[in-house]
């Protein structure tokens, strides 16, 4: 992709289980690293309508987005595969339960409900999002 570097907006769900100690992850096939469900903006979409799109997408489970509940924003520069990147994470709680057991629907991401007491164990992307997961708990 040529021209000017631009900034990605990107919509994320925080997604606990009925404790609300556990929440639910994202992350390569591989596990080498974890992230929040969720998803591009796209052009003429509202970010709860992307969160909708994408959660049903990516897990097959249906939400109502009148539901959602804005947390915050975040922004993160970073370096993936030599290319520098900008984005912007707008993060919405999901008080809707969801199945203990999530089936991807693309074949390259596993999902996995990950103890709040042990993010500390795991490469959560970005870091700065763990300060605020714990935060949101108490939500």
């Amino acid at each position: 992709m040529g021209g000017q570097p631009r900034i990605e907006v990107i919509v994320r769900a925080v997604i606990f289980d009925d404790s609300h100690e556990h929440m639910l992850f994202c992350a390569p096939a591989n596990k080498e690293y974890y992230y929040l469900p969720g998803g591009h903006i796209e052009h003429g979409e509202t970010s709860p309508q992307t969160l909708r799109r994408e959660i049903s997408e990516e897990t097959g489970v249906q939400t109502d987005a009148s539901t959602y509940f804005f947390l915050g924003i975040s922004e993160e520069a970073f370096i993936q595969n030599g290319e520098k990147h900008q984005e912007l994470n707008l993060y919405y709680r999901l008080p809707q339960a969801f199945p203990s057991e999530i089936i991807a629907q693309e074949k390259d991401i596993v999902y996995e409900w990950i103890s709040v007491k042990e993010f500390y164990k795991f490469n959560i992307l970005p870091k700065s999002v763990i300060s605020l997961l714990q935060s949101w708990k108490q939500l």
